[in-house]
């Protein structure tokens, strides 16, 4: 198996003998369902690679290799009547410098540069040489489409990443400069504009616009109104991305392509696969489904889907170790994700939120908005749940999981890769000392390699929980206590398991250890987590009593009790799911408010 990795141009892939899965069938659909669309999906989830794939289809400059770039996919064998028929450019704006106050230079300058190319590819076919003009991207633009209109044929017009001003100057907080370009008479207005006039017969006949979210679109509404948005519809629901059985066959590929590859980490006489190909390859499925999975994009579909960029990444890595995992199972490149929760963090309840997104996983709006400007984003009255969960549904960092009873979208965080970056962004609010953070680090450790809790309990009851003021009290219970803990134990010798529903419920926060990681001294951890209010019990100076008498309180009793009664089923069902070799360290943990933490090796 040749790993496509980080490779977003289809005809490297097709040409060099990259794995490719296929999705040529949906170009029929892509043609019936408009001529103007917008595509959205997060960072990284193969965007840029479907746009190629299309501009090779469409190309009339390609017309003599469509058997070699499409032979073998769904397209080949039932090919439309304009395949081969367009002239194509492609517009990228994730390469244009927005950091500055020459953002209109650096975009004008980018359109000139990709009518350039298109004339320099096109040479030979082109009647007549098209003019430029170094100030007016747009005058180049329409000289361009003079031109192509002499041979009979029309411009397909690609636009990739074509919200990156937004997203970079929300991260930049450049707002003044970005309503000026967006407001009347800015620059992006009268660009939509120009490109809604050039479909009006003057030879631009299709666009397919490509992005992470609505924003920018949203802005200049009254120069483009002529789109379709497809991201929700079922049919491109895993235009990108990788099915539960794409999966199975791709793990299958590259088990097979592992044992004929020469291995320099280990002896020759070492089997590829210890304990069977099968096995292994079962492994690896888990693993992957238990990080990767569980986006939905459509509200009329249930199939979830993983998401590509991570599935490649580890292929990748697995490979150049020679079978054994990577240290990370995250790809660092979406590291960058965190930087919108900061953004979120900042409004008017973002950070309850997110701690309550954490805690639950999930959120209930009223709809997922499509309509939603950087104007109406910083205005008071619009940061609301129904924005803040929109626009990290739309980042990746929530996807949908289904419609509640009264049929609104119910948003869920999709995997435990994701939410680590609500977890690493958690951490740094409640312990924002670098200095604190590595006590935190160094208590975690001795519990998580020797079982010792007690130096853990000290560092949350002294440099944690006085973080935490009155306010949070109305919304404490026992996933906060939950939350703090994944905050600290998070390792990435572990497969962090939290709130994920089992046969008879669910179960608080598990800590498993890899597979590849059970040569180290490490313990797999099941907690249960209680809370109880202060106010509810009648002492008075609660943090002055020993461990002793507060287990003798009737309330404390019960809550033991119950975290016993959990436990135990919920140990059983992890051992199963897992094997023997998981050997569970279980503890109850019960907090008082904010004042105490009791903990109980059971």
């Amino acid at each position: 198996m040749k790993n496509p990795y980080a490779i977003s141009n289809f005809e490297s892939i097709r040409l060099e003998g990259y794995t490719y899965v296929d999705r040529t069938s949906r170009i029929p659909s892509t043609e019936e369902v408009g001529k103007y669309l917008l595509f959205l999906r997060p960072r990284r989830f193969g965007k840029s690679l479907w746009l190629t794939t299309l501009r090779n289809y469409y190309d009339i400059a390609k017309a003599d290799t469509f058997e070699k770039l499409f032979q073998g996919t769904w397209i080949y064998d039932n090919p439309t009547p304009l395949h081969n028929k367009y002239f194509v450019m492609e517009w990228d704006f994730s390469c244009v410098d927005c950091s500055d106050k020459f953002v209109k230079q650096h975009l004008f300058q980018h359109i000139n540069d990709c009518i350039q190319t298109f004339a320099s590819y096109y040479k030979d076919i082109l009647p007549a040489k098209i003019d430029i003009d170094p100030k007016q991207a747009m005058s180049s633009f329409n000289n361009l489409l003079s031109v192509i209109s002499q041979t009979g044929h029309q411009l397909y017009l690609f636009i990739d990443e074509y919200d990156n001003f937004a997203n970079e100057m929300i991260a930049n907080k450049q707002d003044e400069e970005y309503f000026s370009m967006t407001g009347l008479g800015g620059f992006m207005k009268t660009l939509f504009k120009q490109l809604k006039s050039a479909t009006k017969g003057k030879g631009l006949d299709r666009m397919y616009l490509t992005g992470v979210t609505p924003i920018l679109l949203s802005d200049v509404t009254s120069g483009d109104n002529i789109r379709t948005d497809i991201h929700m519809l079922p049919h491109f629901s895993d235009l990108c991305g990788f099915t539960d059985t794409e999966i199975k066959d791709l793990i299958s590929t590259f088990a097979d392509s592992m044992e004929k590859k020469p291995r320099f980490l280990f002896s020759e006489d070492t089997p590829v696969f210890p304990e069977g190909k099968e096995v292994w390859i079962n492994n690896i499925f888990h693993l992957m489904k238990n990080l990767y999975d569980g986006y939905i994009f459509s509200p009329f579909t249930n199939r979830r889907i993983y998401n590509p960029t991570l599935v490649m990444y580890l292929f990748k890595h697995i490979e150049q170790l020679d079978g054994q995992l990577p240290l990370s199972l995250m790809d660092h490149n979406l590291v960058t994700d965190e930087g919108r929760l900061e953004f979120i963090a900042e409004l008017p309840g973002g950070k309850e939120m997110i701690m309550e997104l954490n805690q639950n996983k999930r959120v209930d709006i009223p709809e997922i908005t499509s309509r939603f400007g950087l104007k109406a984003m910083t205005t008071v009255s619009s940061k609301n749940r129904t924005f803040m969960g929109s626009y990290l549904y739309f980042m990746g960092m929530l996807t949908l999981k289904q419609l509640s009873v009264s049929g609104d979208p119910l948003l869920t965080i999709p995997n435990p890769v994701t939410q680590s970056l609500y977890i690493d962004g958690i951490a740094r609010w409640i312990i924002p000392d670098p200095v604190i953070q590595d006590e935190g680090h160094d208590a975690s450790k001795a519990f998580l390699s020797k079982g010792q809790i007690a130096s853990l309990r000290s560092f949350i009851e002294k440099q944690v929980f006085p973080t935490f003021n009155w306010r949070d009290n109305r919304w404490a219970n026992e996933l906060t206590i939950k939350t703090i803990f994944m905050c600290l134990l998070k390792n990435n010798n572990y497969l962090m398991i939290s709130e994920r529903q089992s046969r008879s419920g669910y179960a608080d926060l598990a800590m498993i250890v890899r597979p590849d990681c059970r040569k180290y001294q490490l313990i797999d951890t099941l907690i249960e987590f209680k809370f109880i209010k202060s106010k509810d019990f009648k002492q008075k100076n609660i943090k002055n009593l020993s461990d002793t008498a507060l287990f003798k309180l009737d309330a404390v009793k019960a809550k033991l009790k119950e975290a016993k009664s959990q436990a135990k089923i919920y140990s059983k069902e992890l051992i199963d799911e897992f094997g023997d070799r998981v050997k569970l360290q279980t503890y109850a943990v019960i907090s008082i408010g904010f004042d105490r933490l009791l903990y109980k090796k059971l």
